[in-house]
């Protein structure tokens, strides 16, 4: 993960007083690369039964737990293994092998007015994001790479501030947009399935172009102050 930025910050001390203001850049780049792969022996001449040391009661009696002795287990492996053929998973390596880069590009700006006994601070903040992936897909028996490019912008405002009500109480509020973005094994793109010969053609595919949750938030409260600054009772 790459993270750069820059912040400004002009008279927003905790004691400070009257206008204040923030402003900044940020690029984040985040990279997911899964390599995927597995072989299974399906033809091993042993079953359960080989290595089974015993049952125990699970939830009920009634669905009994196999208990697996692991040393006789690994003795069997080790002695049929050479000899029994691996096939390999090609359904699973090429479905879960891929890549996923997201760029973020975000600027803000803020300003705030601190008097004696309140606070309002406002701000804006805008993002841009960028998703591409690479995959694999299944064009009906053939496996070939493919890729997706995607991108969304939001801008997200907020609004917050306070009002001491009295010498140790306070009132305090928020107003502000946010987002959250999809995972980037969520935007991946794997496991795709192209059929041809049906009828219609079918596709099974990912979302790479899968877009970020987005919520309006309004918070408010008051809290007091008590026993000297060592208690607090809050509600909101």
């Amino acid at each position: 993960m790459t993270d750069l930025q820059s912040n400004l910050r002009h008279n927003l001390e905790e004691d400070s007083r009257g206008l204040g203001a923030a402003s900044g850049v940020r690029f984040v780049r985040t990279r997911m690369d899964t390599d995927f792969t597995r072989q299974q022996w399906n033809t091993m001449p042993y079953t359960l039964a080989s290595a089974l040391a015993g049952r125990t009661c699970g939830f009920n009696c009634n669905s009994p737990l196999y208990v697996i002795d692991t040393a006789r287990a690994d003795e069997l492996w080790a002695a049929n293994r050479g000899a029994t053929p691996a096939v390999a998973d090609t359904a699973a390596q090429f479905g879960n092998t891929y890549t996923v880069d997201e760029d973020v590009s975000a600027v803000y700006g803020q300003l705030q007015w601190r008097a004696a006994n309140w606070l309002l601070a406002g701000g804006l903040r805008y993002e841009r994001t960028r998703v591409s992936s690479t995959g694999w897909q299944r064009t009906n028996a053939t496996w070939g790479p493919v890729s997706a490019t995607a991108s969304y912008s939001n801008v997200l405002p907020s609004l917050a501030g306070f009002y001491e009500t009295g010498a140790r109480s306070k009132l305090r509020f928020g107003l502000s947009q946010t987002m959250g973005r999809p995972r980037p094994d969520q935007v991946a793109f794997r496991g795709s399935v192209l059929n041809t010969s049906a009828s219609p053609n079918t596709l099974t595919r990912s979302n790479p172009e899968l877009k970020p949750r987005r919520s309006d938030n309004l918070d408010i409260g008051h809290e007091w102050v008590l026993d000297g600054g060592r208690s607090l009772v809050a509600v909101a």
